[in-house]
């Protein structure tokens, strides 16, 4: 498979990638909190799906994984008052490691979602440490 040579004019999906290390004593703490936070996703504008996968090497590391339709309806669930007074606080708690990345290149269907970035026009100045707790 290899990259589109196409352009369009269609925003990208965006996947947002997390790393956490969940505590045996924190896990009830987590399920709730996740609970929360599904449901104010599923609220959301522009929310597609969750999955949250267990490492097979320990069971105190998961990644979390969310996909929203472009990186405006990501930022505008950032925004949101619940979600800053809930869902920020609770996965700075245990974020190990995070990253937002366009799908460029869909395996399932062998085509390109879109050859457009959607790179937010201050990706150079924003603050990703403030959303997630890392500053």
């Amino acid at each position: 498979m290899s990259l589109p040579d196409f352009m369009n004019t269609a925003p990208n999906t965006i996947a947002v990638i997390v790393q956490l290390v969940v505590p045996g004593g924190a896990r009830v703490q987590f399920e709730q909190a996740y609970g929360r936070m599904g449901e104010l996703c599923a609220q959301s504008p522009g929310f597609l799906s969750s999955e949250l996968g267990q490492s097979t090497d320990s069971l105190e590391d998961f990644t979390l994984i969310h996909r929203w339709a472009d990186v405006g309806a990501y930022r505008k669930f950032l925004s949101r008052y619940e979600v800053k007074l809930e869902v920020i606080p609770f996965l700075s708690t245990f974020t190990k490691d995070s990253v937002t990345v366009e799908i460029i290149l869909d395996s399932q269907s062998e085509r390109a979602e879109s050859g457009t970035s959607s790179l937010a026009l201050d990706a150079q100045t924003f603050d990703r440490g403030s959303i997630h707790g890392e500053r």
